[in-house]
């Protein structure tokens, strides 16, 4: 059985806080997977993962109340598994507002096909 994998750019507009979504389940295309690649240096030092229900953006927190967070470095930062259950889109939030136009990557694997 073969993996599909997408890479993905999201970006944070100048003087923004949160970034553009990434759709993570589409139409025949479910992604199990994933990983956040920052390619260039943030204003935060880190980003707190949301997901869209009905059209607004809430915090994901794990089974212990836990919220899930990344902390900003050059790489690659796995998403955990919790993210993709039942969510069709995510997107990163900070604490601050970034000092340029950012980007970043989103990696999606899709295991079951």
């Amino acid at each position: 059985m073969a993996q599909s994998t997408q890479v993905r750019t999201a970006t944070i507009a100048s003087g923004a806080s949160t970034s553009s979504s990434i759709e993570i389940d589409q139409q025949f295309k479910d992604f199990e997977m994933g990983s956040v690649v920052f390619t260039e240096s943030m204003t935060n030092t880190s980003f707190d993962i949301q997901a869209e229900i009905d059209g607004t953006f809430y915090d994901i927190y794990d089974t212990f109340g836990t919220k899930y967070n990344i902390s900003v470095a050059t790489g690659k930062h796995s998403l955990p598994a919790d993210v993709f259950k039942d969510v069709l889109k995510i997107r990163l939030s900070g604490s601050q507002n970034e000092a340029g136009a950012r980007s970043f990557k989103v990696i999606l694997i899709d295991m079951i096909q």
